[in-house]
Formats: C-alpha cells, sequence, structure tokens
C-alpha cells in the first residue's frame, strides 16, 4: 500500500471512496449516494441543478453566459471551450490522436480519447445496459445514454433538422449525417469514392439477401431517391444527365468509360454554376421543365467507343441550356447535317 493510499483516512462505508479530508467525504456521500443537489440555477426557466458550486458556475459562464475564453492553440482550428480541462481533452483527442482509456474487458481491442466514451461503450457493448426510455407514448425506444435519447427526440419526434447543407436543400439532425452527405454528393476525391462505394456494397448485400428487408430497402431508396429529385436541383440534374448518357452509349454498343462526374470533368455545384451562368433571358431553375440541357455538339456525332469522344462528348463545356422549343427543333443537327446512330442492342 503507498504512503498516498494510508493518508486517505476518511473512507466511505458504501463504497470504496476514500479521502484524506473529512469534507471531501461528506462531499461524496451528498453528491454520490444521498444524490443531493443543493446548488440551483438562478437564471429563470432553468431547472439546472448540482452537488457542487463550481459546477453551477461553469453551468452559468457555458449555457447561459456563452463564455469560451480557452481558445486551441492548433493552426486553423477555431474550437473554443469555457474551461482549460476541456480544451486539453479536445487538444489530446483531435489533434494528438491520443486514446489513453482502453476497454477493460478481455479480448476487446476498443480504445478512446474520453472516459465518457469509455464508459458508454462498456454500457452498451458488454453490458447491454439502455436504462434511458424515450418519454413518448407507443414509442420503445432505448439507449444507453442521455445524450443519445435527446438526439432521438429531436430527430423522431421534434422532427428537428438543424443541419443544413450550404450547396443544396438537405437538412438532418445530426453534424456527422451533414458531413456524410457533402462527402457522398458534393466532393469528389478517395475520401468520397470510399464512401460511396461502402454504401453501395451495404445496398447490394441486403438485396441479395432478399426477403423483407431487402424490399424496405428498395422502397426506401426509391422514395428517398424521388424526394431529392424533386427537391434537389443538382441531383435531377445528375440523375437525368447519367441516364442521356447511358442511352447514348449502349445506343452504340459501347460501355461507360468512367463515372458521370469523371465524364463531366467537374462537380455537380460546378456544374450548376457552368449552366446557370448561360441563362436566357426567362430561364430559371423554377421553370426548369421549359427548357432541356442540351449537347452543343450532339452526342449521335461523336464516336462513343473511343473513350476520348466520350470525354469530349459529354465534358461539361459541350453542354448548354436551351429552350425545349429549339432543343428539339436542333434534334442532332451538327454541320448542317443530321446525325443518325446506328442503334445496337447492348449486351
Amino acid at each position: 500500500m503507498s504512503t498516498s493510499d494510508t493518508d486517505k483516512k476518511h473512507k466511505c462505508e458504501l463504497c470504496k471512496y476514500a479521502s484524506k479530508y473529512k469534507q471531501n467525504l461528506t462531499r461524496h456521500i451528498n453528491a454520490v449516494h444521498l444524490k443531493l443537489k443543493p446548488f440551483a440555477c438562478p437564471h429563470e426557466g432553468c431547472a439546472f441543478k448540482c452537488s457542487r458550486k463550481c459546477n453551477l458556475k461553469k453551468h452559468v459562464n457555458e449555457v447561459h453566459l456563452k463564455l469560451q475564453p480557452f481558445v486551441c492553440p492548433h493552426e486553423g482550428c477555431d474550437f473554443k471551450s469555457s474551461t482549460q480541462r476541456i480544451l486539453d481533452q479536445h487538444f489530446n483527442a483531435v489533434h494528438l490522436k491520443l486514446k489513453p482509456y482502453a476497454c477493460p474487458y478481455e479480448s476487446c481491442e476498443y480504445t478512446c480519447s474520453y472516459k465518457a466514451s469509455l464508459k458508454k461503450h462498456v454500457n452498451e457493448v458488454h453490458l447491454k445496459l439502455k436504462p434511458f426510455a424515450c418519454p413518448h407514448e407507443g414509442c420503445a425506444f432505448k439507449c444507453s445514454s442521455k445524450c443519445d435519447l435527446k438526439k432521438h427526440v429531436d430527430a423522431v419526434h421534434l422532427k428537428l433538422k438543424p443541419y443544413t447543407c450550404n450547396v443544396c436543400d438537405f437538412a438532418c439532425a445530426q453534424k456527422r449525417y451533414l458531413e456524410a452527405h457533402v462527402l457522398r454528393r458534393h466532393v469528389a476525391g478517395p475520401a468520397a469514392d470510399k464512401l460511396r462505394q461502402a454504401d453501395n456494397k451495404r445496398k447490394m448485400l441486403q438485396r441479395r439477401a432478399g426477403g423483407l428487408a431487402a424490399e424496405r430497402v428498395r422502397q426506401t431508396t426509391n422514395k428517398r431517391d424521388r424526394q431529392r429529385y424533386q427537391t434537389d436541383e443538382q441531383y435531377a440534374m445528375k440523375a437525368r444527365l447519367r441516364a442521356r448518357m447511358r442511352s447514348a452509349i449502349f445506343s452504340q454498343g459501347a460501355s461507360k468509360a468512367d463515372t458521370t462526374l469523371g465524364l463531366l470533368g467537374c462537380t455537380q455545384a460546378q456544374l450548376r454554376a457552368h449552366i446557370e451562368a448561360q441563362f436566357a433571358p426567362g430561364m430559371t431553375w423554377a421553370n426548369r421543365s421549359e427548357w432541356h440541357i442540351d449537347h452543343i455538339r450532339p452526342c449521335a456525332s461523336f464516336d462513343l467507343l473511343d473513350e476520348s469522344e466520350q470525354r469530349a462528348c459529354f465534358h461539361y463545356s459541350n453542354l448548354q441550356p436551351l429552350w425545349a422549343a429549339d432543343n428539339m427543333s436542333k434534334g442532332s443537327t451538327y454541320q448542317g447535317k443530321r446525325r443518325r446512330t446506328q442503334r445496337v442492342p447492348h449486351k
């Protein structure tokens, strides 16, 4: 036994807690075992109570005064906090990538940066504890943390969607969903490709499994796609271009040389800006049904069996907005001649 342990002569009879000072033992018993919370928030309408005065001061500074005097020193990071302890935790977890808390269960390799995360992991994964039940009548949802319960109530029952996309009309209940949406829909690169591939693989495995699960996946996916087609102009534009590419390429018996965005040579946001910059008087996204996205040089004039010609045909620089009547009149005319595609059955 260490010298420090022998100095802790004031011991709790209800647990293993021990302290050198009697006042610490009294505070421990009141807070942990008697659940006493004598310190109440003075702000009107706030029901917060706690067992220590320092915690009340911290609550008032964080929640009501919005004080965040501690700023992260890491370049490019705008994180701020109300205490030095929270700032230290942030720096260790985010910038130093430290994970000092390891799961005590044998064969479990889980590690994390925060003690609260470890407690949540143990309760969820190993103890299967779900003490927090949804208060809404008829809802059987249960979870292991008060934070998760709040997220559930806000998202499912209150229908709150505070996180909105700056590029499209997408809105969601949690920040991580917004980050995943931006990566999937508006960002090009290895990280976005990896996420999209994981999504496609998951859906494919669910469909192959068959049964009710596969049918639910199909119904959910179709419903979501229809809603996005009606509300997200960039998604609708990409879907129409993808269908046009497929039709033109397959009609010549060719195969698609790259992804839709790969053949376009730009992101969805860049394509929208490119089209909008060429709007004729009276064109808006609201009257999208009255004009078409036209290939300046018609698809029928390209040899789509050649990859380089595919890229030239579908490149965004070959696209322009054109009134529907003008586009129908133009058809596949190029350099004074109307081009006809010899359709080949696609195998």
